[in-house]
């Protein structure tokens, strides 16, 4: 499970988007930490632990600097799933 933790906690978001947001590198620092946390509050939604990382994925997609928020993307970007049918079934079964 630590690994799935670690994932939220290296800064690698969208630039843009931090700045938009008026997030400086102190806040920037304490980010991952405090995403993490607040991810804990929806643990219990998930039927297995298995399904937390796709979901730290998606999440830390839909941050990062990537040009087209896909699936395909997020795989491609943060190899911790290596196909897409995994993530696309997650997205279509577990999300209600």
């Amino acid at each position: 499970m630590e690994d799935v933790k670690m994932m939220l906690q290296i800064p690698d978001w969208s630039p843009k988007l931090l700045e938009e947001a008026g997030i400086n590198e102190e806040v920037l620092a304490k980010m991952g930490y405090k995403l993490d946390e607040f991810i804990d509050e929806f643990r219990p939604c998930f039927a297995n632990t298995p399904q937390i990382k796709p979901a730290l994925m998606y999440i830390k997609g839909l941050m990062s600097d990537l040009k087209r928020k896909n699936i395909e993307n997020m795989v491609e970007g943060y190899g911790e799933i290596k196909e897409t049918r995994p993530m696309q079934a997650f997205m279509k079964d577990a999300l209600v």
